[in-house]
This record gives structure tokens, sequence and C-alpha cells, in this order.
């Protein structure tokens, strides 16, 4: 936009009537910029667990870690207040559990085996651009604690006996 003005000198009364105030013009410009948003990056990473049990099933609930231990929005760990995280429909149903803030529980009496759960976190805070949503895995490994086996060893010791007879 641009305005054009002028500014004039009327402190001065004029005892001459003839004689006009001093005046200046000058013109301003107003430019509008339109707002630049940075972009937002988020950036997940998988995660890996493994727990080992003496049984074939865990026999207490176990708080293996937490999805955002690894995760990134911008550069910064993330903070769940700004994120939807969302856990993903599974191919085989589990009852692993993830609370708000992304620890991950594995449930008592769950069996020994190799689970995979996959998650989504998207940017819920960016209202003027298009939502921006990753996908990550988690993947937990059952074991069971194998106990080393010692052999055990028997031996039989034979002797050899042996009589001698003299005749006198």
């Amino acid at each position: 936009y641009i305005l054009n003005y002028r500014i004039c000198d009327n402190s001065q009364p004029s005892k001459n009537k003839s004689q006009k105030p001093i005046c200046q013009t000058a013109t301003v410009t107003i430019a509008i910029l339109q707002s630049v948003t940075t972009p937002t990056t988020i950036t997940l990473s998988d995660d890996t667990y493994t727990i080992t049990t003496t049984d074939s099933t865990t026999t207490t609930a176990t708080t293996v870690g937490s999805v955002f231990t690894n995760d990134r929005m911008n550069g910064k760990p993330i903070d769940i207040q700004k994120v939807i995280f969302s856990l993903l429909p599974q191919s085989i149903p589990t009852s692993f559990i993830i609370t708000k803030d992304g620890n991950i529980i594995v449930p008592p009496q769950t069996p020994i085996g190799c689970y995979t759960l996959n998650y989504r976190i998207c940017d819920s805070k960016n209202k003027n651009q298009k939502t921006v949503c990753q996908t990550a895995t988690i993947t937990i490994t059952i074991t069971i604690l194998q106990t080393p086996v010692t052999p055990t060893v028997s031996a039989t010791v034979e002797t050899a006996t042996s009589s001698t007879t003299q005749n006198t």
C-alpha cells in the first residue's frame, strides 16, 4: 500500500495573510508480508525390547520402556501435549498397554514369542499446514531363560584281582 501525506507548520500565526504555511509532502509504503511457518518435522525410531522369563509366560506386568525416548519433533524430544499418539491395528491382537506418556506395559501371562506393534505420532498444533504424521515399529521379544545343563559324569572303575597259589 502507498500512502501520500502532507504536513504543514501552522504553529506561527501569520500576520500576513498572503504568506502561506510551510508544508512538506511525503510518501509511506506499507508492505504486508506473508508469514512464513517452519514445517513440522517428526522423526520416529523403531523400538526393540527383550524380556526374559523362567516360565513359558510372563508372570507379572512389566514396563519395558517408552516409545517417546528416541523420537523427536523439530529436533526436540516429543512433547506428548503437542502430538496425537495412536497404536495402529495389529494383525495379531495383543493386550499390550501403551500409557498416555508412551510407556509400554507387557501384561502378565503373555506367552513367549515375538510381538510387533506399530504406532503413529501426528502433530496436533499446526492448524495452518497439512497434518504431519510418522509411523514406527515396536518389537518385543519374550524369551525363556535357558538354564545351563550341567553334565553328570559317572564312572565305574573295575579293578583286576589276581590270586596266586603256592604249592610247597
